[in-house]
């Protein structure tokens, strides 16, 4: 038996390694290690007012401030017995769609694109690729912009509260994102195609899992209350007796299973569950693409973060013009009660993120976060194992390859670290 100990995994959020066992050639076990800090924040909740949640939660991480914060007071929501307004709802699965374009965007051009090219890092691919990345940056940077504008901040956001927002969006704001939006789209379609080409992975990995998503009528990352496999509907009030976290001795974060055995979520779940509601132009890309889906080969997931991207530039419109329809804009609610228990589930960027929160008395009581990486961690084990088991390579190759794997993940370290030993 051989041991590969890499334990400076690169070009990923946070601090983890890889051990690869191999014997006789060939690789045996896999085991991904978080090393992050433990965040703790489901414990440093308990005693807080409701009304500081959803800042603090924003705060577990610099990428999925904006997921945590929607996540959280929808849960909250629930508990408290607060219906919002229909204008509230849409304009939160707006800021979910423009928090998910400016989060695949680092992934796809500054994380893994590289890999795609055969580039040593994003320097390299910076060198080969300037005009291609500098106009996928410059687009995030407008994205950040528009969620500055509606959130007061592109990381953290300070405008999401219990009941809709803090301050009031007006009509003539609404119209000066639509037409940011719009001055944008064409830059999106020029650069679509090169990465899409960049991307694209000929052969398809065939192997044992499963994969879940959010679902709703629409293809939605903040509408919805249910979550879905190919097999089985699960209500979010049965999320935790389905969804399984496992503590993991050599880790600092937990591990999820459906049923004992991994599962995929994020942008290529959602693909293959949902790929029949995307919009248009996103629907025509990935039939020139010619993907055949259901797929659970990783190596695919920053093409389908593509797809999305178009998905959500193209839909972003379509919200907000159902927004501009709504003569009297209502984007606060009032607190029916201070006591109750109440769980939610998004489609964060890298997948299935679900709250819960136990509230007495306006204060917390109990939390619970589940994370899509905490998710995912059993699948990316399954995955290097599987695709590098089928093919003949040696030690430098083994160790590229399970490294690409695990970015094309695009796996969140400090959101899923929960767990410490005392």
């Amino acid at each position: 038996m051989k041991a590969i100990h890499i334990r400076e995994l690169t070009r990923i959020e946070g601090h983890g390694e890889l051990i690869l066992k191999i014997r006789n050639g060939i690789l045996e076990d896999v085991e991904f290690r978080v090393l992050e800090t433990p965040r703790l924040f489901e414990a440093i909740l308990v005693g807080r007012e409701v009304s500081e949640v959803p800042y603090l939660v924003s705060r577990i991480c610099g990428l999925c401030g904006y997921a945590h914060a929607l996540c959280s007071v929808k849960a909250l929501e629930n508990a408290l017995n607060i219906d919002v307004s229909e204008e509230v709802e849409i304009l939160r699965e707006f800021i979910a769609m423009m928090s998910t374009i400016s989060s695949h965007m680092i992934h796809i051009y500054i994380l893994t694109l590289a890999d795609f090219m055969k580039a040593e890092n994003f320097i390299n691919a910076l060198n080969l690729k300037r005009e291609l990345i500098m106009k996928a940056l410059a687009i995030k940077r407008e994205v950040d912009k528009l969620l500055i504008k509606l959130c007061g901040d592109n990381i953290h956001p300070i405008n999401i509260s219990i009941g809709g927002f803090t301050s009031e969006i007006t009509r003539e704001e609404l119209k000066e994102i639509r037409e940011n939006i719009r001055s944008i789209m064409p830059t999106i379609d020029e650069i679509a195609q090169e990465t899409s080409t960049i991307l694209k992975v000929e052969e398809d990995v065939d192997r044992e899992g499963t994969y879940a998503t959010m679902i709703s009528n629409e293809y939605t990352f903040y509408t919805g209350n249910n979550i879905a496999t190919p097999d089985k509907v699960i209500s979010v009030d049965a999320f935790t007796r389905e969804v399984i976290e496992e503590v993991d001795e050599n880790s600092s974060s937990k591990r999820a299973l459906i049923n004992h055995k991994n599962f995929m979520v994020g942008a290529l779940a959602r693909l293959n569950m949902k790929h029949k509601k995307l919009s248009e132009k996103a629907r025509m890309i990935l039939n020139e693409l010619n993907i055949k889906l259901p797929t659970l080969d990783p190596r695919k997931i920053p093409l389908a973060q593509l797809i999305e991207i178009i998905h959500c530039f193209e839909k972003a419109i379509d919200y907000l013009d159902r927004l501009l329809m709504h003569n009297n804009m209502n984007w606060k609610s009032s607190v029916k009660r201070n006591t109750g228990r109440g769980r939610a589930v998004i489609e964060a960027p890298r997948g299935i993120l679900y709250h819960e929160y136990e509230i007495e008395n306006g204060l917390i009581k109990f939390s619970n976060i589940v994370t899509p990486t905490v998710q995912n961690i059993p699948d990316i084990e399954h995955s290097i194992k599987t695709i590098i088991g089928k093919r003949n390579l040696n030690i430098s190759e083994i160790k590229s390859e399970s490294e690409f794997i695990v970015r094309c993940y695009d796996p969140c370290l400090s959101c899923s670290t929960h767990v410490i030993s005392l």
